[in-house]
């Protein structure tokens, strides 16, 4: 029995060992291999790895930690990305351009927005800080209004046209929204933008959107923040009722002061 299980002690440690490079040479080679493949392959590769071996899915979750801890304490400033927007539909494609020529540079200008919606989507992770969630949705609500706003032109006619099937904006500002804590919405909620409530900002860009046929997802947006500041509401109105009962019923009056916001001035200089 003793010998058997010497062997087992063996083993074990021939397996652990295996894992640890020993010959550089070798580490070299494989690391050009490595360097030869494309990152759907590495991750394809990676996962299976993962998935058969204990101690490669622990490298992988403590490397996920650490990067997500990293993420959680920075915030990213996206703010130049809705004035990059508003340069590209109101100066780089449009001043001193004929509207012929708009025309035909419309796909180029569609696609340079939404490279800056899928960049901050991609830069917005789950794990990302609160700041960062906020800055990321603050930026596309801007990019939404540039689109909405920009002058009359050729090129708009098209790219508006673009956004009237294409969702991307929408879907990263869902995407955001839904991958949020509830404390982290009950912030949002609380947000205020030029003295008004920035979910009040969200729906007025849902008004002007439907006015050209465009962004149609924002409405699930709105929905979603509504939805959530009504049940804030029926928490608030049920902790009120607790306290009256508790005070033997006295009238404790909760009054709430709406926020009020017309439309919208926008200095056309700036997103």
């Amino acid at each position: 029995m003793a010998d058997r299980a010497s062997k087992r002690v063996r083993v074990d440690s021939t397996a652990q060992t295996t894992i640890v490079p020993t010959d550089p040479a070798r580490a070299a080679k494989l690391q050009q291999v490595v360097d030869g493949l494309n990152e759907k392959t590495v991750r394809r590769l990676l996962l299976a790895a993962a998935q058969k071996s204990p101690s490669v899915e622990a490298l992988v979750q403590a490397e996920h930690a650490r990067l997500a801890k990293i993420e959680s304490e920075k915030t990213i400033d996206f703010s130049q990305h809705s004035k990059s927007v508003w340069h590209t539909l109101n100066i780089t494609y449009v001043k001193g351009i004929k509207s012929s020529r708009q025309f035909e540079m419309s796909g180029d200008a569609s696609c340079e927005v939404i490279a800056k919606i899928n960049d901050i989507a991609n830069r917005c992770p789950q794990h990302a800080s609160y700041g960062t969630k906020f800055n990321a949705l603050e930026s596309l609500r801007k990019i939404g209004k540039v689109v909405c706003m920009s002058d009359s032109s050729e090129l708009m006619r098209e790219v508006r046209k673009e956004f009237s099937s294409d969702g991307s904006l929408e879907d990263t500002m869902l995407q955001i929204l839904e991958g949020m804590n509830q404390e982290e919405f009950d912030r949002i909620l609380d947000e205020y933008v030029d003295d008004v409530a920035w979910k009040d900002k969200v729906e007025e860009l849902a008004d002007m959107a439907a006015d050209w046929g465009i962004f149609d997802g924002l409405n699930a947006v709105v929905e979603l923040l509504s939805n959530n500041d009504d049940q804030d509401d029926g928490q608030d109105d049920g902790q009120d009722d607790d306290q009256d009962d508790d005070d033997g019923g006295d009238d404790q009056g909760n009054g709430t002061n709406a926020s009020q916001s017309g439309p919208e001035i926008i200095d056309m200089t700036s997103p």
